[in-house]
């Protein structure tokens, strides 16, 4: 679990420029927690952690930049239709309405 969160805030880090993100904004860590409670495949295995990550970060590329970087594009295909896919966009549209709201 530890590995997860310690990627989930680098993954942040990169769209909400804030040094301790999850100390002074522990909603981004509820919603991390409650994403984990509801899909607890993603802790199996590392492939799996992998994928959350690399989903997650084409997400918020999607949402932030409105389009995904290059560094990620060839990550993931755009036809992926994934349960853990679906997961994660609505996992990134939640961070989108908190940042938003925060701002």
């Amino acid at each position: 679990m530890n590995n997860i969160v310690y990627l989930y805030e680098l993954t942040l880090k990169n769209y909400i420029q804030i040094n301790n993100l999850l100390d002074e904004y522990p909603i981004y860590e509820t919603i991390l927690i409650g994403f984990i409670k509801d899909n607890k495949i993603v802790l199996s295995s590392k492939q799996l952690i992998h994928l959350f990550i690399v989903y997650l970060h084409y997400e918020l590329d999607c949402i932030f930049y409105r389009s995904p970087r290059k560094d990620i594009m060839y990550e993931v295909s755009s036809l992926d239709k994934s349960r853990l896919r679906s997961e994660i966009k609505k996992l990134a549209s939640s961070i989108k309405k908190i940042f938003l709201q925060m701002k």
